[in-house]
């Protein structure tokens, strides 16, 4: 049932005379007839081809006063409930998105954060390494691989430029 077909259901209901209907099932005995009574002087017969099934149908007529609005509310409410629930839904795509999103930001950081690291461990492995410290030539004029490089491949590791495993590689 579409919006269409539910407000013209809406408008039908809002035309007819306001309940509580009564009804009086054996009022016409011999007619095969019921009698359903609105709060005004207004009234219903149903006719059947017998006394049971006119009163059915009155009864079905007389309860379609509140059962009608009653299904609309219903309709109603559903649909804003399903309405709800898609919009959770697509929340919930988002936030998984979003959380999938967080997590590759996470591996790249992860991952930017290892290579940092190896390169900043060659850099302090260059300086950890005693040889290094050991002067030049038979003379021990002071001068070693350290004082010469005078904090490079460190400067070098903490910016971040590749050529560090380089400038190792050329002092050793």
């Amino acid at each position: 049932m579409n919006q269409e077909q539910l407000n013209a259901i809406k408008q039908r209901v809002e035309k007819t005379t306001p309940g509580p209907w009564n009804i009086e099932p054996l009022a016409g005995i011999s007619t095969n007839e019921t009698t359903i009574w609105m709060d005004t002087d207004d009234y219903i017969q149903v006719h059947g081809c017998s006394i049971i099934q006119s009163t059915n149908d009155a009864l079905f007529i007389l309860r379609a006063i509140e059962d009608v609005p009653a299904l609309i509310t219903e309709v109603e409410r559903l649909r804003k409930e399903l309405a709800q629930s898609k919009i959770d839904q697509m929340d919930l795509v988002v936030d998984k998105a979003d959380e999938k999103s967080q997590k590759r930001e996470y591996i790249k950081t992860v991952h930017l954060v290892n290579e940092e690291n190896k390169r900043l461990r060659k850099a302090l492995s260059y300086y950890a390494d005693e040889k290094h410290y050991e002067p030049y030539g038979a003379l021990n004029t002071g001068s070693c691989d350290i004082t010469e490089d005078e904090g490079y491949i460190a400067r070098q590791a903490l910016a971040g430029e590749s050529d560090v495993q380089r400038k190792q590689d050329h002092h050793t």
